[in-house]
């Protein structure tokens, strides 16, 4: 637990080797929805226990401390001027945001609730695109590191992206005509 949330660790390798493993570990089973048992190959042997704790803890916890993990890895790379994986990072928060908006947790909230959530959500990946867009067209690595797998996860998250908006403006239009 010290290792991920310390706030005082400023290395962005000790970071980055405490977080990325663990936050890809999580993303997979929050896209696959299982959870592991145990992943005792990623931990020193003193904490074999440690990976399944923390990520039964994490996958519990709100949106709002995976996304400020998401956050914390993606100024470790900023630092060492990574522009490959602050760009990952930035797909990782809007996949994450739009996978809360579809979750039963959200649809369970009151209308003002949902309204609050949406609209900050919106904000934020709006932020995040106009990053995205800026890093892609100020560096011409800021797609190195986009294997097949994360570039379908990317394209995706954008087409849904895409779908809520189209959406919510066919649902105002009906609003207006009536």
């Amino acid at each position: 637990f010290t290792k991920v949330f310390d706030p005082t660790q400023n290395d962005p390798t000790v970071v980055i080797e405490g977080l990325e493993p663990l936050l890809e570990i999580l993303h997979q089973d929050i896209s696959q929805g299982d959870i592991p048992v145990s992943d005792a190959d990623s931990e020193p042997a003193n904490s074999a226990s440690t990976p399944s704790e923390l990520l039964n803890f994490l996958q519990n916890s709100n949106i709002g401390m995976q996304v400020s993990l998401w956050q914390r890895l993606r100024e470790a790379y900023e630092s060492i001027d990574y522009q490959p994986m602050v760009l990952c990072c930035y797909f990782r928060v809007i996949e994450l945001l739009l996978s809360d908006l579809k979750s039963p947790s959200y649809s369970e909230k009151s209308l003002s609730e949902r309204q609050t959530v949406l609209l900050k959500y919106i904000r934020l990946i709006n932020d995040l695109i106009s990053k995205i867009c800026l890093s892609v067209s100020s560096h011409s690595d800021a797609l190195d590191c986009m294997d097949d797998e994360r570039l379908q996860n990317a394209m995706s998250c954008l087409v849904d992206l895409q779908k809520m908006l189209h959406a919510s403006t066919m649902l105002q239009d009906e609003i207006k005509i009536g």
